[in-house]
């Protein structure tokens, strides 16, 4: 789901007063994180909310497809949402509407994520399209605030599509794609991005120039090339068809909107500025990173029942670290629940937390939030954070987040020095917050 691409793409935030709180919210969780606190006083900035917990698809490696997530069927109802929103949207940035399920079988997914757009809070669903959709529903849909719309149609043909989208259509598929583009162009709107997610397999990646022509031809916004997530050929559960290719024969996302809105953003921000080409984030050695987990100090998972799970990974209930976001007052409460202050002290003292976190599903994903959600909303720092950043980056980061995320490395061979005026109204407005951070970000401004 546009992991790669997200970066570039995600616009700034526009209203100064929205600006200001999200990003105060983000150099708070910066700190918590680089202190590796187990509590901690910020509200996630990038959250995945589950529209449904249901598929038409039967998707062999998915647990929803193959039958095992134990999770009940639901749909996310009007009323949990603004629950929900009403808890997280000022400090919020992102949100992933989809997760276990096929968000477009949620009838009122354009409602609730309207309810998000005035929040200025970037919206992405991640969908198989295989669906009979009117015109009148995907206009919908496009007017819905959405900013991304990311189709996983992995294959240039409907032999190879169908081998892994079990129960999909192709041509249907296909099909709403062009739709879609066609309808976003005859509505002059730059928003939603529309994407093709190509998951690469064994069986399908003989397709990959004809896919890269094909999107080309349609007019798509984004492709991204991405790896499938199947078991190793040598693991019981694996039948050998599905092994996932690493190599995409060009680049990993690509399109002409990836290209206009990076523009954009280096004439714009500071931190794009400094970094010269769009690059991908690295990967660093789990055996020598510093122990910690970026979905514990910077997002979560909530389902349609108002369940909060710690990541995207687990999918059974009894891996839930909270039964009801009703039940907390505030999200820097329900942050703090019993289960994840325990896993955030399991990365400092080893003790085992009595949660999911004690047998990381994927110890890889623990950086997931940094190199791709991070990274975004970095590249549209306001100076007054830009100039922060620079000024004492061991504060905010590890030494090894600069082999992570390339304007990371920008900032620290910056040495601490940022040609930047910052507006007194700013720094006002710091002082008068009374807290530790607050302070610490007033000291990196003076």
């Amino acid at each position: 789901m546009s992991d790669l691409a997200l970066p570039y793409v995600l616009p700034p935030i526009r209203d100064p007063d929205l600006e200001f709180v999200k990003y105060y919210n983000l150099l708070k969780c910066l700190l918590g994180r680089r202190q590796r606190k187990a509590r901690i006083d910020a509200m996630p900035f990038d959250l995945t909310i589950d529209m449904t917990t249901t598929c038409q698809l039967r998707c062999p490696y998915c647990d929803t497809g193959n039958g095992s997530m134990t999770r009940p069927k639901r749909v996310m109802k009007q009323e949990m949402y603004d629950t929900i929103l009403g808890r997280v949207a000022d400090p919020c940035f992102i949100i992933l509407f989809f997760s276990t399920g096929e968000p477009l079988l949620n009838k009122g997914l354009g409602d609730l994520v309207a309810t998000s757009k005035d929040r200025e809070i970037f919206s992405i669903i991640s969908t198989n399209l295989s669906l009979r959709l009117s015109d009148n529903t995907l206009t919908a849909l496009l007017h819905s605030g959405l900013g991304i719309i990311s189709v996983s149609l992995d294959g240039a043909s409907p032999e190879s599509y169908v081998q892994y989208r079990r129960r999909g259509d192709f041509n249907l598929v296909a099909d709403n794609i062009q739709r879609l583009v066609a309808l976003k162009k005859k509505l002059g709107l730059t928003y939603p991005l529309i994407e093709w997610r190509f998951l690469r397999f064994r069986h399908n990646e003989h397709e990959e120039p004809l896919a890269r022509r094909m999107a080309e031809a349609w007019g798509i916004d984004l492709m991204e090339f991405s790896t499938g997530a199947t078991p190793p050929d040598d693991h019981p559960a694996s039948d050998g068809v599905f092994a996932a290719r690493n190599a995409p024969l060009g680049p990993a996302i690509t399109g002409p909107a990836l290209y206009r809105l990076a523009a954009a953003q280096k004439r714009a921000r500071l931190i794009a500025k400094l970094v010269p080409d769009i690059m991908i984030g690295g990967a660093i050695d789990m055996a020598t990173a510093t122990p910690k987990c970026d979905w514990l100090y910077y997002s979560g998972m909530i389902y349609p029942d108002g369940r909060v799970a710690p990541c995207c990974l687990p999918s059974s209930v009894d891996t839930d670290f909270v039964d009801s976001i009703g039940d907390y007052s505030t999200y820097t409460d329900l942050f703090n629940s019993e289960k994840h202050v325990a896993s955030r002290e399991l990365f400092t003292t080893g003790a085992k937390a009595g949660t999911v976190c004690d047998n990381c599903p994927n110890p890889g994903a623990q950086h997931y939030q940094f190199r791709m959600a991070t990274r975004a909303v970095l590249r549209n720092a306001p100076d007054w954070v830009a100039k922060c950043l620079i000024a004492n980056p061991d504060a905010f980061f590890f030494d090894d987040d600069s082999e992570l995320v390339p304007e990371v490395r920008a900032i620290r061979d910056l040495g601490g020095a940022a040609d930047v005026d910052i507006d007194d109204r700013v720094i006002a407005r710091l002082a008068a917050l009374g807290e530790t951070c607050s302070g610490t970000v007033v000291e990196a401004l003076s």
